[in-house]
C-alpha cells in the first residue's frame, strides 16, 4: 500500500522574495513569498510528524508570474538585471534550505508566457511595448533559473532537479495547436448545470 499526501503552500499574489519585488495585492504577510512558504512547509511537517525525507517526496516549485508583472510595473529598467539575479539567488537559497531539511527531488516550473495573457498589459503604458517588456523579463528570469537548476543538482549530492519550461510548452501549443488536438475551440466550451464553467484567468487560451 502506498500512502500519498499532497500539500500546497502556494498562495495568490505571492512572489519569490518580497524584499526584492513587492507581492500582489491579495498576498497575505504570512505567505507572501517563497521563503515564508518554505517556513510554513517546515512547520507543517513538524506539527504533523510527516516524513518527507524519502525518494518518494517531490517538491514542486512554481513561480515567476507575479515577480515579472510587478517588476515591469514598479521598477526602473536599469534595475532589471540586478533584480533578476537577486530573485534567482533567492530561489537557490530556499532550495538549499529545503535540501538541508532532507528534500532531494525538485521540480522547478517557472513562469508561463505572460505576454500572451490579457493581464500582461501594464497600467503605466499600453499595448505591444508592455507585452514586449514582460516577455523579455520573463525569458531572462527563466533562462537564469534553468541554469540554476542544473548547477544546483551538480552542487548538491543526491539532488534530483527537474525543470519544466511552461513558457516553451505553451508557445508550442500556440504555434501548432493541431498537434495537441486544439482544432475546434467549440469543443472545449461546455456548460455544467446550465452554466458556463469558469476557466479562470487563462480562459482565453
Amino acid at each position: 500500500m502506498i500512502a500519498q499526501t499532497y500539500q500546497c503552500f502556494a498562495y495568490n499574489g505571492a512572489v519569490i522574495d518580497s524584499r526584492i519585488v513587492r507581492p500582489g495585492p491579495h498576498a497575505h504577510p504570512d505567505w507572501e513569498d517563497f521563503g515564508k512558504q518554505v517556513g510554513l512547509f517546515r512547520d507543517w511537517t513538524v506539527q504533523n510528524d510527516f516524513d518527507f525525507q524519502t525518494n518518494s517526496s517531490l517538491s514542486i516549485v512554481v513561480f515567476g508570474i507575479n515577480d515579472v508583472k510587478n517588476m515591469a510595473r514598479e521598477h526602473p529598467r536599469e534595475n532589471d538585471t540586478a533584480n533578476i539575479i537577486a530573485l534567482a539567488a533567492s530561489v537557490q537559497r530556499n532550495m538549499a534550505y529545503l535540501y538541508s531539511l532532507g528534500l532531494r527531488n525538485f521540480l522547478l516550473s517557472p513562469s508561463t508566457p505572460i505576454d500572451l495573457t490579457p493581464q500582461a498589459t501594464l497600467s503605466s503604458k499600453g499595448g505591444f511595448e508592455d507585452r514586449f517588456l514582460t516577455k523579455q523579463l520573463n525569458e531572462r528570469l527563466n533562462a537564469l533559473l534553468r541554469t540554476l537548476s542544473q548547477r544546483f543538482e551538480q552542487a548538491h549530492p543526491g539532488a534530483n532537479v527537474m525543470y519544466f519550461d511552461q513558457d516553451a510548452y505553451i508557445r508550442i501549443i500556440y504555434e501548432w495547436p493541431e498537434l495537441f488536438g486544439v482544432t475546434d475551440i467549440k469543443r472545449f466550451m461546455f456548460m455544467l448545470k446550465g452554466e458556463m464553467l469558469d476557466r479562470g484567468r487563462v480562459g482565453f487560451l
